[in-house]
């Protein structure tokens, strides 16, 4: 990732999260960080329902874990409202964006950069 070889960091991401599998299992909560990775990379190289789809599982696990609101799990769904913004997936993106605006108003966040940020995903 850190020289630009998106072909090599996709390549061996993928390799990490199939070991990662077979030493935690399937539905392993320590596959979050191999997901992430995974869809940091696809979402570079613009490969965005690939990106979607490892983000989407990472969220899964995090929920399970810790819950809807928890910090995590509101991060991961932001990505993936965006993630899903840029591959023309409106719908799935509105339903996402929406549960993290109604969390972050329940929560007293009215003023941040992150809130903002959901806003003008929302209004695009």
């Amino acid at each position: 990732m850190k020289i630009k070889d998106l072909t090599g960091a996709d390549l061996n991401y993928r390799e990490a999260l199939s070991a990662a599998v077979k030493v935690y299992g399937a539905g392993s909560y320590d596959l979050t960080k191999p997901l992430m990775n995974l869809a940091r990379v696809c979402y570079q190289e613009k490969k965005y329902f690939d990106a979607a789809t490892y983000l989407k599982q990472a969220l899964a696990l995090v929920e399970r874990k810790s819950g809807l609101e928890d910090a995590e799990a509101v991060s991961i769904r932001e990505k993936l409202a965006e993630t899903l913004e840029r591959s023309g997936s409106y719908k799935e993106c509105e339903v996402l964006l929406k549960q993290s605006l109604a969390l972050r108003e329940k929560n007293g966040d009215h003023n941040s950069p992150q809130l903002l940020a959901l806003l003008n995903c929302y209004s695009d």
